[in-house]
């Protein structure tokens, strides 16, 4: 079971979304939740 855990870490990256595309998805949409709060930001 010391094995299970690498192998599935590549799997994980290879079907979801890259964690750094998550992370510029998730600023972007703060982004967008702080200019619509805040006209002139």
């Amino acid at each position: 079971f010391t094995s299970f855990p690498k192998r599935t870490e590549p799997w994980t990256q290879i079907s979801g979304p890259s964690p750094l595309y998550q992370l510029l998805l998730k600023i972007k949409t703060n982004h967008l939740a702080f200019s619509c709060l805040i006209p002139f930001f």
